[in-house]
Order: C-alpha cells, then structure tokens, then sequence
C-alpha cells in the first residue's frame, strides 16, 4: 500500500505527458484505439504484468517506446491505470442503475486487474463485490433481484474465468448458498451450475468446507 504522500504524486501523473516515459496504445475490443501516457516506474510497481513486461531481459516492450496492448476493454483499463496511480475510483464510473449492472462492473473491472496482475486491485474487487452484494442479500434472502443479479454476475465471471477456487469465485459461491432458493427459483441455480462445470466445482468444494466445520 502506497503512502499519502506517493499517492497525492502519482495523482498528479495519471495521464499527464510530464516525466511520461511510455505510451500506452491500448487497442479496444470494438476497434476503438486509446493512448495514455505512462509512466513506468508507476506501472512495474503495482502490475507484475508490466514489471515482466519491462524488466525482463527478451521482451521488445522493455526498450520501446510505445507499447501496444490487444483486444483491451478500455473502459475497465482506464479504471484499472487510474488505481495504478491512486488507489481510487471515480464515484461517476460506479453509478449503475441496477444490482446486475453493479456487480457486473465489479466483475469486469476484476477481469482487467487479475489480467494484468495487480493484486491490490483484484482485492478491492473482491471487497467490493461482497459488499455491494451482500449490503442487498441482508434486506431480502428470497429476493428474485438478487437472485437474478448474482446469476449474471456467476456466468459473466465463469464465461472467461479458467481458475479453480479464485477469491471472487468463493465470493459468488458463498453469496448463492446464503440466497434462499425457492422450488420454482432453483432451477436457475442449477442450470448455471451445469453450464459452467468449474462453478460447480467451486461450489461442491465450498460445500465440504462448510460440512467439515
């Protein structure tokens, strides 16, 4: 965790030319092109990604100039850069209408971060994740809103999530097993359940640890 001080610094930075050793030319999914200016002392700090990236000896990107990054969602990795220099989100970029539209940004935002490696930004995620779902779980255990909100969030996550027992896939587990589930709501459940094996898995194991408590 950076200090107060670096923080107020590398604010003063974020996306500012001054001292900016690198070019970031960040290629969209939709064919949108972006350019920020970075810096790489800021980068190699908070992301093990750009810290192979530069320091490693082999990698063209360690003395160049400009670096090109492929199919980026740029939205999510402009949040992802700001955190990099200060830590925080612009409260505009959270204003969502519905619970599905906030946990989903919290996924998507988790994505970009677990991606490029910066874990201090992939916990954040995880925190804000289970608050926003949980601080909603606590007013109505049956709510259908809820429920119909954490099952996108579950298959957005699952869709391109290759790893087992993640810190966000125990979250979403815990989350489904808190909802009450009625007979004509379950099957929801478990049609995700058997659409994404690897949730499945995470939630059978999640289900042996709470029985061997």
């Amino acid at each position: 965790m950076a200090n107060i001080a670096q923080l107020a610094s590398n604010a003063d930075l974020f996306k500012n030319k001054w001292l900016s050793d690198v070019l970031l030319e960040v290629h969209g999914k939709d064919g949108d092109v972006a350019e920020f200016p970075a810096h790489r002392t800021v980068l190699v700090t908070k992301s093990a990604y750009f810290k192979k990236m530069f320091q490693e000896e082999g990698f063209m990107e360690a003395e160049e100039k400009v670096v090109q990054l492929k199919e980026v969602d740029l939205k999510y990795f402009e949040m992802a850069l700001k955190w990099m220099y200060t830590e925080e989100e612009d409260e505009d970029d959270r204003e969502k209408d519905t619970l599905t539209e906030v946990l989903e940004d919290s996924i998507l935002l988790h994505r970009v971060a677990d991606f490029y490696i910066i874990p201090d930004l992939v916990q954040h995620c995880v925190d804000r994740f289970h608050h926003d779902a949980t601080n909603y779980l606590d007013l109505d255990t049956r709510s259908e809103e809820f429920q119909d909100a954490l099952l996108a969030a579950a298959d957005t996550y699952y869709e391109m999530n290759a790893e087992g027992d993640s810190k966000l896939g125990r979250c979403v587990v815990k989350l489904a097993q808190k909802a009450v589930w009625t007979q004509d709501r379950v099957g929801g459940l478990q049609d995700m359940l058997k659409k994404h094996p690897l949730f499945a898995l995470d939630f059978a194991l999640e289900t042996t640890r709470q029985n061997a408590v």
